[in-house]
């Protein structure tokens, strides 16, 4: 019998993190570990129920993206209570965003609790399972989740739709290519393309166009808090790839716009309703199979390593 895959998932008891715990599960000879705030939670215990392919296990740890030192008792107690020698891949999907204020409105509070939860809880989880993830017998990859919404650059984004006479940088000739074509649009993350002509704007669009000057490269979308801690986590994310790059692989992982509840809160951030966003919403199952496809590989560290990497596999800078 060969080796289990090891996979580690924080954030795993709801949304994205679950549906990627459930496609690994149900992965023949694959030990899924869940990572999550409350293991006792009705959320969390529900995920014993889920269907396991074979020689497939679960096994729920303790971590508190909040915590200093939850990420660094759930490797050892893995490593002592369950046998868990290495990892093959580490998902760091738990964050937060509750509050899009612009920057003359933000709370300095609210900025910390961003970046205590989606930058500091990254580097927690990272410090700790490194040593697990140096003694995997493949390619181990460590993927933050990650979102165009804190892009500096922010190429292809929202921002190409609201405001089509801007100059855009593309990443690559190819994202022209095929049936979907030209329009990222906003979520937690960016990812999906779309056409938005001016007929079928929503009046909630219109309104953000009209009140909103046009700024290259930036998403008309007050994002003070969870934008900057994202930022951070990018940057993290790219130095954590050139640090460990001979060995690693890391990336930043992006699901396109996914009704998720922070997804909602992005849409309800940019003053629009689900209704009128849905036209942009990525299908949860398709974000989900697509993530997975792309942590299956193949990945080319020297193309993929520190940057975005979509569902789809398209890949952009930070």
């Amino acid at each position: 019998m060969s080796a289990s895959t090891n996979v580690l998932i924080t954030g795993a008891s709801r949304g994205l993190g679950r549906g990627l715990l459930e496609r690994y599960l149900l992965k023949p000879n694959h030990t899924v570990i869940a990572a999550n705030r409350d293991p006792s939670s009705p959320s969390s215990t529900s995920l014993e129920q889920l269907p396991k392919g074979a020689g497939s296990k679960l096994i729920i740890v303790k971590i508190d993206a909040d915590s200093e030192t939850d990420a660094a008792a759930a490797v050892a107690e893995l490593k002592t209570k369950h046998g868990i020698e290495y990892l093959d891949i580490v998902i760091a999907n738990a964050g937060i965003s509750y509050i899009w204020p612009a920057v003359a409105d933000v709370k300095i509070a609210d900025i910390d609790a961003h970046i205590r939860t989606n930058v500091y809880g990254l580097v927690s989880v990272f410090q700790a399972t490194r040593p697990l993830l140096k003694e995997s017998k493949g390619t181990p990859i460590f993927a933050p989740m990650g979102t165009t919404a804190a892009s500096i650059a922010c190429v292809f984004s929202l921002s190409v739709f609201l405001f089509p006479s801007e100059p855009v940088l593309f990443s690559k000739p190819s994202v022209l290519d095929g049936p979907l074509v030209q329009l990222f649009c906003l979520g937690a993350c960016l990812g999906s393309r779309h056409t938005l002509s001016s007929q079928v704007r929503t009046q909630s669009q219109t309104n953000i166009i009209e009140k909103t000057p046009p700024r290259r490269n930036q998403l008309p979308l007050p994002n003070a808090a969870y934008g900057t801690s994202k930022a951070a986590a990018g940057w993290l994310t790219k130095r954590i790839a050139a640090e460990e790059g001979s060995w690693l692989t890391c990336i930043s992982l992006v699901p396109g716009l996914v009704e998720t509840d922070l997804g909602k809160a992005g849409i309800e951030g940019l003053g629009l309703t689900l209704e009128a966003a849905s036209a942009y919403l990525v299908d949860f199952a398709v974000a989900c199979d697509g993530m997975v496809s792309v942590l299956g590989g193949p990945l080319d560290r020297e193309v993929v390593g520190g940057n975005m990497v979509f569902y789809n596999g398209d890949v952009l800078p930070w």
